[in-house]
């Protein structure tokens, strides 16, 4: 089964600039990959978490992976996927949509992990996150 990872960070909540990270892991293959957020009215923690999910799972249709285990240090985001808490937030809403969407291509469980399990993920988005910061 490959494992995949994803982070986001937002210096400031809701920030103007958020930086994404993921990692993908098969037998065969490693991705990772990071990115910048930028919004003018201003974006959220949670938001970010959203899209480096997305680019994970967008990373593995394209890679063809069947079998997945995401894993996330987001609490929220991990509980709203599994259908365990509601999604009031229209915009978290579309995001949750594209992933429910994105998992039906895949055989995918999602699970939480502590914040020292995904710190490679974390890593990631706090550099991603950095680099969009102008002086």
């Amino acid at each position: 089964m490959a494992e995949g990872y994803f982070d986001g960070s937002c210096a400031g909540n809701p920030c103007t600039v958020g930086g994404i990270g993921w990692y993908l892991k098969t037998d065969i293959l490693e991705v990772e990959g990071m990115g910048i957020i930028k919004s003018d009215v201003g974006m959220t923690n949670n938001q970010c978490e959203y899209l480096a999910l997305i680019r994970l799972l967008e990373d593995a249709v394209s890679f063809k992976v069947r079998d997945l285990e995401v894993r996330g240090d987001s609490q929220l985001v991990i509980r709203q996927v599994r259908g365990e808490y509601t999604v009031n937030n229209p915009t978290l809403l579309s995001f949750k949509d594209r992933v429910i969407e994105l998992s039906k291509l895949l055989n995918v469980r999602f699970t939480w992990v502590p914040r020292e399990h995904n710190r490679y993920a974390n890593d990631l988005s706090q550099r991603a996150s950095r680099l969009g910061v102008t002086p």
